[in-house]
């Protein structure tokens, strides 16, 4: 294991636990979001043989993040199975996110056993560290990114590794160019010369080889969703206002986060590192960004990378292995979780709260129909996910269409025979 200098066989042991801690809880909050079928729709259909489509005869990229569903293709491919792939895939990098806190930032396995306890208590890191959407691989390439970048600045090719990882995370989705670029643009300026204009050019080449082929295959750059909801209409002071309250209401119901975004920015303020304050430049420009576009309708989604940026700034520039600043933390942290509605290493199998809905409680919506400890309390063979529209889907498959299985619109859905019996028409 890559460990800090001077670690013992003490500190290897409280990295373990740290991530073994990290683990359980993730396996206890395991589910899967339904915009993560989108992008599974698109791989079944690319495993099949159809493409990298939605619907099979229309080249359409419904999905946002290439990178992630590129990774998940062969695992699929191999297992023929989506839901336990998916989660595991999620779990797996999310975990190789965290070694890299532990052993690279966390200055000792005590501070790391503090930094998974800290991770644990935050509801919107430990909710889209699973969920099969692409958040786990940009925490991975984040903390590669941060690795290289204050650790390996100085040599000679880092402006191509910071580059190459920060194309990667732009190809697995779009919006995390913001947290890379000011980093990025102070390596380059450091280096000042032609060579690292050439190295950021090549390390580049992932992100302008899928945009090539993008324009190509789709006949559009971007994913089809970015113009979607960026070009809403709305007036600039109603989306700042929508973007206020997204993240008034990850402080209402998750105020662990957004606290450890503002720490790990005011450590990196105190220090003046220049490096340092690149960093958290990326990070602070990515919540304008949020307020910008006016939040999402997933409590918590967009503020995992910034808090992620924020956790690894406090253990980089603050010394948590200090008794008092280590009692601290672990209490505040406690203190937040346990204070909050939603604490998610105290959420089990029946985790269902009724305002899930009203808080924007993704997890809390789809868990006992998406759910990892749900779906091992069901019958050996039981179909899963089992959301009615997972049931209704299933049953349309099979050609068996009743009144039961055929939703209102009210319900915002419906599924209509043409005359004939022959055509079904979902909507």
């Amino acid at each position: 294991m890559l460990l800090p200098a001077g670690s013992t066989l003490r500190d290897r042991i409280r990295i373990a636990a740290a991530l073994a801690l990290f683990g359980v809880v993730l396996f206890q909050t395991a589910w899967l979001t339904e915009d993560a079928f989108v992008t599974f729709r698109t791989v079944d259909n690319f495993v099949h043989g159809y493409g990298l489509t939605w619907n099979v005869s229309m080249r359409v990229q419904a999905y946002s993040n290439p990178l992630w569903m590129l990774l998940v293709i062969p695992f699929y491919w191999l297992s023929g199975e989506i839901y336990y792939t998916a989660i595991a895939l999620s779990m797996t990098v999310s975990l190789l996110a965290v070694w890299i806190l532990c052993a690279r930032f966390a200055r000792s396995g005590r501070s790391a056993l503090l930094a998974a306890f800290v991770l644990v208590c935050s509801k919107a890191f430990t909710d889209y560290s699973t969920s099969g959407l692409e958040n786990p691989l940009t925490h991975l390439l984040l903390a590669a990114f941060y690795v290289v970048f204050l650790d390996r600045g100085q040599d000679r090719r880092a402006v191509f590794y910071l580059a190459l990882l920060a194309a990667l995370a732009t190809v697995n989705h779009l919006d995390a160019i913001v947290l890379f670029a000011p980093p990025l643009a102070y390596a380059l300026w450091s280096r000042r010369g032609r060579d690292a204009v050439v190295d950021c050019c090549l390390g580049f080449t992932p992100l302008a080889l899928w945009e090539l082929f993008s324009l190509l295959y789709y006949g559009f750059p971007f994913p089809n969703t970015a113009y979607a909801k960026l070009a809403t209409g709305l007036p600039l002071p109603d989306r700042l206002s929508r973007g206020v309250d997204y993240l008034y209401n990850s402080l209402s119901i998750d105020p662990l986060t957004l606290a450890v975004i503002a720490v790990g920015l005011i450590s990196v303020l105190c220090r003046r590192d220049r490096a340092g304050l690149s960093l958290a430049a990326g990070v602070a420009l990515y919540l304008i960004y949020i307020i910008f576009i006016g939040g999402d309708f997933m409590s918590g989604r967009f503020l995992t990378a910034p808090f992620w940026g924020g956790i690894l700034l406090l253990f980089r520039y603050v010394d948590l292995r200090r008794p008092v600043l280590w009692a601290s933390v672990f209490c505040a942290s406690g203190l937040a979780a346990l204070l909050a509605p939603y604490t998610p290493f105290l959420s089990g199998a029946e985790y269902a709260p009724e305002q899930a809905l009203e808080h924007r409680d993704e997890r809390g919506i789809y868990y006992q129909n998406a759910g990892l400890l749900p779906s091992l309390r069901k019958e050996a063979g039981a179909p899963y996910p089992d959301h009615w529209w997972a049931v209704r889907s299933r049953e349309v498959r099979r050609g068996n269409l009743h009144p039961e299985i055929m939703p209102g619109l009210e319900e915002g859905m419906f599924i209509a025979l043409a005359a004939d019996d022959s055509t079904v028409v979902a909507a």
